[in-house]
């Protein structure tokens, strides 16, 4: 199990079985607003498919390929964050986040986006971290300007999102570029 508390109020930790519940309710309580984002909530009906995610993220993690955390907030549930997929050839990763609206506001994503850029550099040694953002949602986009993450480019119509195609702006921090911020200065 991954475990890491980054301060009073907030953990980072492995999803495990017994979080299929708690994650499938935060999901079923934000979907209408996570759909405006997420192109994967039409395959989370129930709480097995939940655990069928939660599954799949303990094996990707036992095969050095990924990591998902669940973000926890006064001992609640709050979202998820983790790497897409660890691409070793190239020396690379995307890192992925959602949170509940209920707790927008309180720096989560930040901090844990912070921390697990700063393990990722720290524990695998890569080359290269990106974070894909839809071009209109502004919230997503702050947390890698935030933290210094630069802006590379623009996929036109990269993703579908249930009825229509949406524009991706892709953010990178290079190993060079971590290693020379001021933003992850300890």
């Amino acid at each position: 199990m991954i475990y890491f508390k980054l301060d009073d109020n907030i953990e980072l930790k492995s999803l495990e079985k017994y979080d299929a519940d708690a994650l499938f309710q935060l999901t079923e309580q934000n979907r209408t607003y996570l759909r405006q984002w997420l192109p994967w909530l039409d395959n989370v009906k129930t709480v097995d498919d939940t655990l069928d995610f939660i599954n799949g993220t303990i094996e990707k993690y036992n095969g050095n390929k990924a990591f998902d955390l669940g973000i926890w907030y006064k001992n609640q549930l709050a979202g998820t964050i983790g790497l897409h997929e660890i691409k070793w050839e190239t020396e690379e990763t995307a890192i992925g986040y959602w949170i509940g609206q209920s707790f927008q506001g309180y720096g989560l994503i930040t901090k844990a986006c912070k921390f697990v850029i700063d393990y990722t550099f720290k524990e695998f040694n890569l080359k290269k971290i990106i974070i894909r953002c839809g071009e209109h949602n502004n919230k997503s986009r702050s947390i890698p300007i935030r933290l210094g993450l630069k802006e590379v480019e623009c996929l036109e119509k990269a993703e579908l999102l249930y009825d229509r195609y949406v524009n991706l702006i892709v953010y990178q921090i290079t190993h060079q570029e971590y290693k020379n911020s001021e933003i992850f200065k300890i």
